[in-house]
């Protein structure tokens, strides 16, 4: 064999060696986007639930017996607070960082009972459409997860929400 042979055969080598260490890396790269992504998921959603407003409010609002005292300061206070951490929700899905069916899943039934608390000045914030519109699209989004039968829910859980 030539030097130039030899210098193919390595040149071949050192592609199929990148090729591999390039897939491997690929592979491993997703998995840790995956972890990232779900403990980001989790930690958004622990901070959403430490929120004054659901703090304070929860146990009527799962109840159903729920009314927002629009004269209460302190419940604004917190509502407004709450519309902000929704914000911050709404965000992170637009901008990938969350899934929309685990927000369903996850954030759907509290966007059921607070989307009907929205008063028609925070409907019309330019300052909340975001909150607004994400409080809205999950609600519906919620209602139609609500009318899965349980095994269109099992395919729903099997989607890879953190992709």
């Amino acid at each position: 064999m030539t030097l130039d042979d030899w210098r193919n055969i390595a040149t071949i080598a050192g592609v199929l060696v990148a090729l591999v260490v390039y897939v491997t890396n690929s592979v491993q790269y997703r998995k840790q986007r995956t972890i990232d992504n779900s403990l980001r998921f989790i930690t958004v959603h622990q901070r959403l639930f430490q929120n004054p407003f659901l703090d304070h409010n929860w146990l009527a609002i799962e109840k159903g017996g729920f009314k927002r005292d629009r004269a209460n300061k302190q419940m604004e206070a917190e509502f407004a607070q709450l519309l902000g951490e929704i914000e911050y929700l709404a965000i992170l899905q637009k901008a990938g960082v969350l899934s929309r069916t685990m927000n369903i899943y996850m954030f759907g039934w509290w966007a059921q009972r607070l989307q009907p608390l929205l008063t028609p000045d925070e409907r019309n914030n330019v300052y909340w459409e975001l909150a607004v519109g994400y409080l809205d699209e999950m609600k519906s989004a919620a209602d139609d997860f609500y009318k899965l039968s349980k095994q269109e829910r099992t395919r729903f859980h099997e989607n890879k929400h953190f992709s």
